[in-house]
């Protein structure tokens, strides 16, 4: 069944003839003799109007379709159903491109199907419709111009819609028969394409879910080996301490110098001494005792003084661990906290460059809430480059062990 307008009157009638023409002369090319034989294909070819490109575009509610050709074409357009599409026949043409399928994204045009008929020399532009709307065809100089009017679209139910066969496809229904496989398996391609593309879209959100608790993990992981590393820097300051003790007792007891051994006893188990106590800060200068401090308060200063001794060793020797096991959870400097602070500082021990670092006129002095407050002069020296300045931190005591929450330092 066919429904619809042509573009031109008398059009089909003239298509009709000339596939009645080509098909009497295909009929009687078994009787020919090479004396009397017809046209040879290539001189049909050269007849026949060339279609060069094909295009498709959307502009002001309207789907718009130019068929580019080398010279004027007669044509036929008529709809056809189930599916519902546009026909628009081109009989004594060929074509400068192999024929396909292309589908298009458009309120009323799903796809666009190009389909040559050898044997009646004809080319037919399918155009597959979602809904049904008018159409209009205008025969321009270089170009045919198809145009379906979105607006007034109105979708066909499929049960209304009867079949219906072109001339050309009544002369190759096998090739119809194809055609009509091919679509429905295109259909069944786009509905498979559209599935995988939904499970991608589900995929891609739990793989950006997964990364995000890869990074939380490797956050936690860093965070517990920081950790673990600080605590292992305090066992063996703990050690060197109590090594420190061992070293007095038995010099105490001999009344002669004695150096410290590589272990002591603890309990009946031996507990290893790897690494030597840190010298103290050279010439302390504790701060004058008030009225408020108790007798003991020298020792709590000489316990800041190792701390801090500890701190500058392990910043000479570049060695992050021990340099981060001196610093408490909330240690603020310079706008940073723990993190920025010892990251800052591990680009800078990674660099390879040499430097001194001397600390003078160190002052010590504990306040009523319990923090020490140590002061001196720093000197920082590292190639051409050399500053000299204040420096001031605080310490807390955590667990009889002093940490380092804040360090300022202004320049002298």
């Amino acid at each position: 069944m066919m429904y619809g307008k042509r573009a031109h009157p008398g059009v089909l009638t003239r298509a009709m003839a000339a596939v009645l023409t080509v098909a009497a002369v295909l009929a009687g090319a078994g009787c020919q003799t090479p004396g009397n034989a017809g046209p040879s294909a290539a001189v049909e070819n050269e007849l026949a109007a060339r279609i060069k490109k094909i295009t498709y575009m959307t502009e002001n509610n309207r789907s718009i379709v130019k068929v580019f050709g080398s010279r004027k074409f007669e044509y036929t357009a008529y709809k056809l159903a189930d599916p519902l599409r546009l026909a628009v026949e081109i009989p004594n043409a060929t074509l400068d491109f192999e024929p396909r399928h292309i589908v298009v994204d458009g309120k009323i045009v799903s796809g666009m199907m190009v389909v040559r008929f050898p044997k009646v020399n004809s080319v037919r532009l399918e155009l597959e419709l979602l809904a049904d709307a008018p159409f209009k065809l205008t025969q321009k100089p270089d170009y045919l111009e198809v145009q379906l009017s979105e607006g007034a679209a109105t979708v066909q139910p499929r049960a209304a819609q009867g079949p219906s066969v072109s001339a050309a496809a009544a002369a190759d229904n096998k090739g119809t028969g194809d055609l009509d496989a091919l679509r429905a398996e295109n259909e069944t391609l786009r509905a498979d394409n559209l599935t995988l593309r939904k499970e991608s879209l589900r995929l891609e959100e739990e793989n950006q879910q997964l990364k995000k608790v890869q990074a939380e993990n490797g956050k936690q992981m860093e965070e517990a080996a920081a950790l673990s590393r600080s605590l292992q820097a305090r066992v063996i300051f703990m050690e060197e301490q109590v090594s420190g003790l061992q070293a007095k007792v038995g010099n105490a007891g001999s009344g002669e110098p004695r150096t410290a051994g590589p272990s002591i006893a603890l309990g009946g188990a031996p507990l290893a001494v790897p690494v030597p106590v840190p010298a103290p800060l050279p010439s302390p200068i504790a701060a004058p005792i008030t009225a408020t401090e108790k007798p003991d308060d020298e020792k709590v200063k000489m316990g800041v003084n190792q701390a801090v001794a500890a701190w500058l060793n392990a910043w000479r020797e570049k060695n992050l661990g021990k340099y981060a096991s001196c610093y408490a959870a909330d240690f603020r400097g310079q706008d940073m906290g723990l993190d920025g602070w010892l990251g800052d500082k591990k680009t800078k021990f990674s660099s390879g460059r040499k430097f001194t670092i001397a600390a003078d006129n160190v002052k010590i002095g504990i306040g009523p809430d319990g923090i020490a407050t140590v002061v001196f002069e720093q000197t920082y020296k590292t190639g051409a480059y050399q500053d000299r300045g204040l420096k001031r931190l605080r310490l807390r005591n955590q667990g009889g062990i002093w940490l380092i929450v804040s360090e300022e330092w202004s320049p002298l």
